[in-house]
């Protein structure tokens, strides 16, 4: 789903920056933050509170919770 999502080996920042943390602009983020899709319902209260943009991008360990969360927001629209 990640490598779907960031566009896999085929586009052009695989080549400078394969692990695609965090790309601004991201759409699953978006819809993860925003709770219009039902994001808000996945993460517990306190890590929804720290998942920024920011902490996406700059901490490993919140790009893959914010992936998982999107993941299974994605799986229960299924």
């Amino acid at each position: 789903m990640i490598w779907t999502e960031s566009g896999g080996p085929d586009h052009r920042a695989w080549k400078r920056n394969p692990m695609q943390s965090g790309n601004p602009g991201d759409p699953g983020l978006r819809a993860l933050l925003s709770g219009d899709e039902g994001g808000d319902l996945i993460p517990p209260p306190e890590l929804a509170k720290a998942l920024t943009e920011s902490s996406v991008r700059s901490t490993p360990q919140m790009n893959i919770r914010a992936g998982t969360a999107y993941l299974l927001m994605r799986l229960a629209r299924v």
